[in-house]
């Protein structure tokens, strides 16, 4: 606690400072971005029947050109048999109409905005497509940043989406952190620095680290998702 006033007392005497990175001078590994692959039952879909489909769940209204069809199960988004197994033992047996949309958007590489209402299941909607981008990639070394990075806008909603991250990283055998502020800065750093795959977090408090000790905490050099 000591440790975490000291840096906040030295934040506000200075602007926090970040190393400027040259991006032309980093060998970035590769990754593959689009990873989802539509089963046949979707792709022999015609317009009217993915227009009925989609009003059957909801009137899910969508923008964007060549959008994916909604699934109809867990079963045709493309996860690994562990993160099914997971699904079916957390109880979930079809998709709700957010991640039948949303689910595929992801896992084909795109940029999403989701609306849906409290409760709809938007978390697993972005979780599961993170958990089956994070288990294609090589493991974070320690002092290595995340894979993945859940950024939140509060403490509580950030704890909510670790507790659901956490619970289904497992199944690949992953690890998560969560960092936000209100807390002891001591945990968080050793997290991050034995290597998370995922991590959850508050945007200050990320800032934060990222600045801490002339950035050897943890970086984003790793994040592709």
């Amino acid at each position: 606690e000591a440790d975490a006033v000291g840096f906040l007392d030295r934040a506000k005497r200075r602007r926090l400072v970040y190393e400027r990175l040259d991006h032309s001078k980093i060998e970035y590994p590769p990754f593959q971005k689009d990873i989802y692959h539509e089963v046949p039952e979707l792709a022999r879909m015609t317009h009217e029947e993915t227009v009925q489909a989609r009003r059957k769940l909801g009137n899910i209204r969508i923008r964007g050109k060549r959008c994916p069809k909604p699934v109809r199960s867990f079963g045709q988004c493309g996860l690994s048999s562990s993160i099914l197994d997971a699904i079916r033992r957390a109880g979930f047996e079809t998709p709700t109409p957010i991640q039948a949309q949303a689910i595929p958007c992801v896992m084909s590489g795109r940029d999403v905005i989701g609306v849906a209402k409290t409760g709809s299941g938007k978390t697993l909607a972005f979780l599961l497509p993170v958990l089956r981008h994070v288990s294609q990639q090589e493991r974070p070394a320690p002092g290595e940043g995340p894979i993945a990075l859940l950024v939140a806008p509060t403490r509580e909603l950030a704890t909510q989406i670790y507790g659901e991250a956490k619970r289904f990283s497992r199944t690949i055998d992953r690890r998560c952190a969560c960092a936000y502020g209100g807390s002891g800065l001591k945990d968080q750093i050793a997290d991050l620095k034995r290597g998370a795959d995922i991590v959850v977090c508050t945007p200050g408090r990320m800032i934060d680290l990222l600045a801490m000790n002339s950035g050897r905490v943890t970086n984003l050099l790793r994040v592709t998702i």
